[in-house]
């Protein structure tokens, strides 16, 4: 064989590779319009969002700690205050009483001025780690057949649990975790990765409402209440405004740091790992003080979106459905999209 085989052969070699590139950027793109698009008519038809429907929403301030063990950034510095709109919510269910996850959103502004949005739910890592599990989970889901894709991966259904919680003794009894990893722009120019959790500051260490014997009995599909609960289903919301009227509502928000890699399928970047506490530990960053409630009229048109930040604490880019990048690139995306099918 010659020479000029052998390049021909590179060539081929590089052409081949291309063209699955090329596919993937396809499939990919193929995979946010579809799952865009049913976000969007979720949306519409609930006349509102198209998860974390139901929630209960509180305004205060964020300060940052004096003293701070992270690389310099623009946006966290020492001493900095911001206000704060903090909204808690269920991930699904109306019912505050049912098995769901919770989430807690942030939104801070500087002087009017809408400075980031952090997004958080309860379990320390995500049930899919790219953009085709999250598909395939939402067409089994809307096949009705939701337990064939724990069935497929038996290591989700662990996640799964993970972040459930039946019947919590209140919002501010849990912890909350943002699970994907944000980009973390220091001033030197230093790109890294982040994660965010937040704790109320009288958090026991173990969140209530944890998933029981009972809920791994009647599986994935059980998430309405036990026929014995009697209790409102706003109870969750009416117990978080009754704390606000009595005083302030007190969390701790943490973050973890960590060098950034090139290589968005380095296991660093995928959801459903948790990172190493020994090599990357919180650290914190800010205490929040909440001490008025948000009507629900004001609350209810917020957007809370993780687009919403500056560059420096944006999303890393994803080119692959398969990226473990692909869901904060995806949710970029879709928050905005399915934002505009409520106006």
């Amino acid at each position: 064989m010659s020479h000029d085989d052998d390049h021909d052969h590179d060539h081929d070699d590089d052409d081949e590779s291309l063209l699955e590139q090329l596919r993937e950027g396809l499939e990919y793109a193929a995979l946010q319009r579809l799952l865009t698009g049913l976000f969007r008519v979720g949306a519409r038809n609930k006349g509102g969002r198209a998860t974390h429907q139901f929630g209960v929403g509180a305004r205060g301030t964020l300060r940052v700690c004096d003293e701070l063990e992270l690389p310099a950034h623009e946006v966290w510095e020492p001493g900095r205050r911001f206000d704060l709109i903090l909204r808690h919510a269920n991930l699904n269910n109306e019912d505050d009483l049912s098995a769901d996850y919770r989430g807690a959103a942030l939104k801070l502004s500087d002087r009017g001025d809408h400075v980031l949005d952090i997004l958080m739910n309860t379990g320390p890592t995500t049930v899919w780690c790219h953009v085709e599990m999250f598909a395939e989970r939402m067409k089994l889901f809307m096949l009705g057949k939701l337990p064939e894709f724990y069935e497929r991966h038996p290591d989700a259904l662990e996640r799964y649990w993970g972040g459930l919680r039946r019947a919590p003794a209140g919002y501010d009894t849990l912890a909350y975790y943002s699970k994907l990893s944000g980009v973390y722009q220091a001033r030197d120019g230093t790109r890294h990765a982040c994660r965010y959790r937040l704790l109320p500051a009288d958090y026991a260490g173990t969140d209530t409402g944890l998933p029981s014997a009972r809920d791994l009995e009647a599986g994935v599909l059980a998430t309405a209440r036990w026929p014995e609960e009697t209790r409102p289903v706003d109870q969750l919301r009416r117990d978080y405004a009754a704390k606000l009227a009595a005083g302030e509502i007190v969390y701790e928000l943490q973050i973890a740091v960590r060098p950034a890699v090139d290589d968005v399928c380095d296991p660093m970047y995928d959801p459903c790992r948790a990172w190493d506490t020994s090599a990357h530990p919180w650290s914190r960053l800010a205490e929040l003080r909440l001490s008025e409630a948000v009507a629900h009229a004001e609350l209810e048109p917020l957007r809370f979106s993780i687009a919403h930040a500056p560059d420096s604490l944006g999303v890393f880019a994803a080119e692959s459905a398969t990226d473990y990048t692909s869901i904060g690139h995806l949710r970029a995306s879709l928050y905005a999209k399915a934002a505009k099918a409520r106006d």
